[in-house]
């Protein structure tokens, strides 16, 4: 985007130019010399003792004379326009819409888009392909009307049940701009009224617009609870898709062994296999669920896993000793 280049021009010139100013303030201005007052820093060649005549400070010592005058306040001031130049590039490299917090942007756009619920009709919902060519400022209009679609701000027809799944399409073809329809969001799937597939679009939004401890406490919950197989199903396989290969998840994936639904054991044993080494600590889960559940598939899923977990464990100690010699 243009704005975010010119963003990033701003902060590495800003950077620049603090940094240098800051360098060469640094250096100050030296005595050469010169007896010079530590306070007022009045010239005190002609002077003899310690006393300055303009200030009446008195130094201690001949050398306290001969200190480098630094301007603390301008050198200051270079590191801040620093600092700033840096907040510049990082809004520019992610965004500018990712830097203000999302409950600002529901609190203005409704002062900057004054038209919305006139207009919502028009709006095109339907018309996800198009996301990819707005501008940002498109695309927060776009997920503050598709807000207003879940929380039928409109009139009574877009509370329909396609335009719903149609915003919330929306919203999961968009990146940060979402963050602003997330409590829209969250009212559609706890509410008693959404169909299955409402709920499920609903919880992939939830779960792509959240830090993944949150989206990991999010998966549990609806894994464990959740009356609907597919909206389970689906926050275990979402989870297991983002957050691939770390380990903030491995203790999720083990406790959801003892979930009610088989699908959901299997998966997460499946998932457990990948991560290899990285889940030895849910070994002796693994090792119950693979000897004790009563679905057969769950406990050779889990067997596979372990048997992968401890080869990669023993793959990585052999390495290790391979290493050490």
């Amino acid at each position: 985007m243009v704005v975010d280049g010119y963003f990033i021009l701003a902060g590495l010139l800003a950077t620049v130019i603090g940094l240098l100013a800051a360098a060469c303030l640094a250096r100050g201005d030296a005595s050469r010399g010169r007896r010079r007052c530590g306070r007022c820093w009045y010239d005190m060649s002609r002077v003899s003792g310690l006393r300055c005549p303009e200030c009446g400070w008195e130094a201690r010592h001949e050398i306290h004379l001969f200190r480098t005058r630094r301007r603390w306040r301008w050198i200051g001031a270079s590191v801040l326009l620093s600092a700033a130049g840096v907040v510049l590039v990082v809004t520019g490299a992610v965004g500018w819409p990712q830097m203000v917090p999302a409950a600002v942007w529901r609190a203005v756009m409704p002062h900057l888009d004054p038209g919305a619920e006139r207009e919502l009709a028009t709006i095109g919902l339907d018309s996800t392909l198009k996301i990819g060519r707005m501008s940002r400022w498109e695309r927060l209009r776009f997920a503050h009307r598709c807000a207003l679609v879940l929380d039928g701000a409109a009139c009574s027809t877009s509370r329909s049940g396609r335009a719903v799944q149609q915003a919330l399409l929306g919203l999961l073809s968009l990146t940060s701009e979402a963050r602003i329809a997330l409590p829209s969001v969250e009212r559609v799937f706890r509410g008693g009224s959404a169909s299955a597939d409402e709920r499920e679009f609903s919880l992939l939004v939830m779960m792509d617009n959240q830090s993944l401890a949150r989206s990991a406490a999010l998966a549990e919950q609806v894994a464990m609870e959740d009356p609907d197989a597919d909206v389970r199903h689906t926050a275990v396989r979402h989870l297991l898709w983002r957050g691939k290969k770390r380990r903030e998840i491995v203790p999720v994936l083990t406790r959801l062994l003892r979930a009610g639904d088989p699908q959901v054991r299997h998966d997460a044993a499946a998932g457990l296999g990948e991560f290899g080494a990285m889940a030895t600590a849910a070994l002796g889960e693994l090792d119950r669920v693979a000897a004790s559940d009563p679905d057969p598939e769950v406990r050779d899923r889990a067997l596979g896993a372990a048997i992968l977990i401890r080869a990669d464990a023993e793959a990585r100690a052999a390495r290790r000793r391979g290493d050490g010699r």
